[in-house]
């Protein structure tokens, strides 16, 4: 990890702004804490993920959280019901995406998707991936982080895409991602017995 965050530090100086992606039901656990220091003095966007599952109003809340925070929040959701009521509550605009409505191009400097992407299937994450792709500039950084394995399965009703490095690269190539895969690393969860594949990637 700290040669990942050394080399996150030597791309900061190449980029303006920080985008993060997190789980709008945890927003601040799949945040990584080291982020706030890494991305001191750089613009933030906040993107909040999986809005559809966690409670719209608490959500709505956790955007103000943001915006008081200093960061700009981006809102996306693919309800509907849940654009409009956040929309009256933070007083901006909620646009109706989802991971498919991505439609950015050459726009962001960094993409972070802590254990965002794991419940895609292999085709639609390939679908996923060139669209973050396409919306990064040359040169821009991606971070994303998988559960670590081959399986795919079924937990309480929810689909999970185990990943390995060998499996990615295939989704890439097919994706025709040209990414530089900067740094893979393989953690612990704390309390728990899963291992996440992480990785550090670099539009070409």
């Amino acid at each position: 990890m700290t040669k990942a965050k050394r080399m996150m530090q030597e791309n900061m100086k190449l980029i303006d702004i920080m985008i993060e992606l997190v789980d709008a039901r945890i927003p601040l656990s799949s945040r990584n804490p080291d982020i706030d220091q890494l991305a001191a003095n750089k613009s933030r966007l906040i993107l909040l993920n999986k809005t559809d599952m966690a409670d719209e109003r608490v959500t709505a809340q956790w955007e103000e959280y943001f915006k008081e925070k200093g960061f700009k929040v981006k809102c996306i959701d693919g309800s509907v019901n849940m654009c409009k009521i956040a929309s009256e509550a933070l007083g901006q605009e909620v646009e109706n995406k989802n991971y498919f409505d991505i439609d950015y191009k050459d726009l962001f400097d960094g993409v972070f998707a802590c254990a965002s992407l794991l419940h895609l299937k292999d085709e639609d994450l390939k679908i996923v991936l060139k669209k973050i792709y396409d919306s990064l500039k040359f040169n821009g950084i991606m971070y994303a982080s998988f559960k670590y394995g081959n399986d795919e399965r079924y937990e309480d009703g929810r689909y999970f895409n185990d990943m390995t490095l060998d499996k990615f690269n295939k989704l890439m190539n097919d994706a025709e991602c040209n990414f530089e895969i900067v740094k893979a690393w393989n953690t612990s969860q704390y309390g728990t017995d899963s291992e996440f594949l992480n990785l550090l990637l670099k539009k070409k």
